[in-house]
């Protein structure tokens, strides 16, 4: 795990627009959490490109050079975080739980601060 990347995404996570588990970004900017973690990627990397998509123009895809992606992140950006795919997916289930993205974002400040955990942590806190 990188952790400045990862204190990035905590820091950052409660400013952006939540409602969105079906895609990366949709046109009225809500985002996943995976969206977001392209989002961070895109800002600190200076690489990679929200297009909207040729067949739901309701949403964007985020573009790298594996490809566009739609809902899932790509390889580029979980290894900039240093996260697996099932670390990703853990941060997804949390939204999809219901929790916001301020919770998620100190759930992953407490986790980085002991072993990775984060589905504890909100438990927790």
């Amino acid at each position: 795990m990188n952790l400045p990347q990862m204190r990035a995404l905590a820091k950052y996570l409660p400013s952006y627009k939540s409602g969105t588990l079906g895609a990366l970004r949709t046109i009225e900017d809500a985002y996943s959490i995976q969206g977001v973690m392209c989002d961070i990627y895109r800002r600190g990397t200076k690489q990679g490109l929200w297009l909207q998509d040729h067949f739901n123009t309701n949403i964007y895809n985020f573009t790298v050079a594996s490809g566009p992606w739609r809902i899932d992140c790509p390889p580029e950006v979980l290894e900039w975080y240093g996260l697996t795919m099932e670390r990703s997916n853990e941060l997804w289930v949390l939204q999809a739980s219901g929790y916001n993205f301020q919770q998620i974002g100190k759930a992953i400040e407490k986790a980085l601060q002991g072993s990775w955990s984060v589905s504890e942590e909100v438990k927790v806190g």
